[in-house]
């Protein structure tokens, strides 16, 4: 008999845990159902094609695949002419590192890396819903829908395969550190953030547009300014305590550089992403995010001249305003940022309308006249959204045809490479590790994943080059804009390389080349390869 009793006591804890676990499910499995869905919408965009309308992924793919057997490599011979060749960072460490088993398990690493991309962006929606629903925000599902499909543009960060993926789920737990304004929680995912992203000074940024939030908005003022030094000295620690330290400082100074050239106008072309978000498309590529930021900003005024009897303006509410407000401002700079402003405008709209609510349910029993009224602004919502979820997507395969132009059959398109064919040639006819002259930087993520037997000039961004070799980028940047006559034997020279590669419609672009003056040694239709006429030297660069 005494033995039953402690079995009983366990078998009822038991059964409360299984009743508990169950209802929980049963209360998130809304949720579930709604991520489920995603899963199968962001399936069908990312594999539209063979290829992907983001050219960075064919980098991100193949170097996940081959980091358990470089490790913690110091050289990138791939881009020769950069200082990445012998003084190389990983800037999106820990990203390479979560997508890694995916681009391994997978028979092609590209497809492995769209899975992850999956993972990852499904990630960062439901770390905003478990925010939500642990700050008693009214409607999290409606919320994570809203910043789902709010914006094209949005959706179309969420939904490539780059380490930006990973930082927006840490832009969402490094807020409620920071909001919580506890020193250590932020020191530490501020340090992790240094090891994940290439320019992880957004949290700073983040920790203290939302103090400036806190500070102005609140009632009295709250004002929290260890959350800024936590995260400074967190980022710091992350930069120096790094694998790749000092080589990561660098790296971030290179990154730093480059984007000062996208604000400010450099000597080379940049990637779309460095490009201003214009006035006239604030609303088409953000119409819903837009929506809610007015929502947070109006009810945020009328909660501060007490509108509403009782109630007042939560420090949390004010933090997730001040920093969507400064990054809803960075994108009229880099519009890239949008991927900072839509989850902080979606968790600021979301407690704004808790904090109108109060603590009782947000939205109270109406009298049976109210309740058509209510009913059909319930409608509403649910069209706006359908609306959104439409237009949204439509931006994004809008994205995906705009490349088609460029494919000269559908079933090219469809194949979504350029250089397939040239890599195989250039297995059969290459040397290992022979330097080939990619004329175009944005051709490297592509020509690293098809052919990464062979080395190459630059890639990711021309500025990698011309921090490191000014005249050499001078001379290949004056005849890729036709500004100096096309001189492949110079090139050759200067590069110490026999062969240039390039996508066929844009050698069709070159005079020289499209009058066939210049016979290529390889050519189908999507890519060609020229012969410099310069024997290369095995002489290391």
């Amino acid at each position: 008999m005494d033995e039953t009793q402690p079995q009983s006591a366990d078998g009822s804890l038991l059964a409360a845990q299984q009743v508990s676990f169950s209802a929980q499910v049963r209360k998130h499995l809304p949720f579930l159902l709604l991520l489920a869905y995603l899963g199968i919408v962001f399936h069908g965009v990312l594999f539209a094609t063979q290829g992907v309308y983001e050219r960075d992924a064919f980098y991100h793919a193949r170097y996940s695949q081959l980091l358990p057997e470089r490790g913690l490599s110091r050289e990138f011979p791939w881009m020769q002419f950069t200082v990445w060749n012998h003084a190389f960072a990983d800037k999106d460490f820990l990203y390479h590192v979560l997508l890694a088993p995916f681009c391994l398990l997978w028979p092609e690493a590209l497809d492995g890396a769209k899975f992850g991309t999956i993972v990852m962006a499904l990630a960062a929606l439901t770390a905003v819903y478990a925010l939500l629903c642990r700050l008693k925000a009214p409607w999290p599902i409606l919320w994570v829908l809203l910043l789902a499909f709010g914006s094209g543009l949005f959706l179309n960060r969420l939904l490539m395969v780059r380490s930006h993926v990973l930082s927006i789920s840490l832009m969402v737990v490094a807020w409620y550190a920071i909001m919580r304004a506890r020193f250590w929680p932020c020191f530490a995912v501020a340090f992790v953030y240094a090891w994940s992203y290439s320019v992880p000074l957004g949290m700073l940024a983040t920790a203290v547009a939302a103090e400036a939030g806190r500070r102005l908005l609140t009632k009295p003022a709250e004002w929290h300014p260890r959350t800024i030094l936590a995260t400074a000295l967190g980022l710091g620690a992350g930069l120096v305590v790094h694998p790749y330290s000092p080589h990561s400082l660098y790296s971030l100074w290179m990154f730093l550089r480059i984007s000062a050239a996208g604000a400010m106008g450099g000597p080379v072309e940049l990637g779309s992403e460095f490009r201003p978000l214009r006035p006239g498309d604030v609303m088409p590529a953000l119409a819903g995010l837009v929506g809610a930021l007015l929502v947070a900003v109006a009810g945020a005024v009328l909660l501060r001249q007490g509108a509403v009897k009782g109630r007042a303006l939560s420090a949390p509410a004010a933090a997730a305003l001040g920093a969507a407000l400064a990054w809803f401002a960075a994108m009229f700079v880099f519009m890239r940022m949008v991927e900072y402003f839509a989850p902080l405008a979606i968790i600021a709209a979301a407690l704004v309308a808790r904090d109108w609510a109060g603590d009782g349910p947000p939205f109270r029993a109406v009298s049976p006249q109210q309740r058509p009224r209510v009913l059909a602004c319930a409608l509403a919502c649910v069209l706006l959204v359908a609306g959104l979820h439409e237009f949204s997507l439509l931006g994004v395969r809008e994205v995906l045809r705009t490349k088609r132009p460029y494919f000269p059959s559908e079933q090219a398109w469809q194949r979504g490479r350029y250089f397939a064919g040239a890599a195989e040639w250039m297995s059969k006819n290459l040397k290992p590790h022979a330097t080939v002259i990619n004329f175009h930087w944005d051709d490297f993520p592509e020509l690293f994943y098809a052919a990464p037997r062979q080395y190459y000039l630059v890639g990711l961004d021309p500025t990698f080059m011309r921090l490191a070799y000014p005249e050499h980028m001078a001379v290949l940047e004056r005849m890729r804009t036709e500004a100096a006559p096309l001189d492949f034997a110079t090139l050759g020279r200067l590069f110490n390389s026999e062969y240039v590669i390039m996508r066929r419609y844009r050698a069709a672009e070159y005079a020289l080349l499209k009058s066939r003056a210049v016979q290529p040694v390889y050519e189908d239709e999507t890519a060609v390869i020229y012969r410099t006429g310069f024997q290369a030297t095995a002489a290391a660069q």
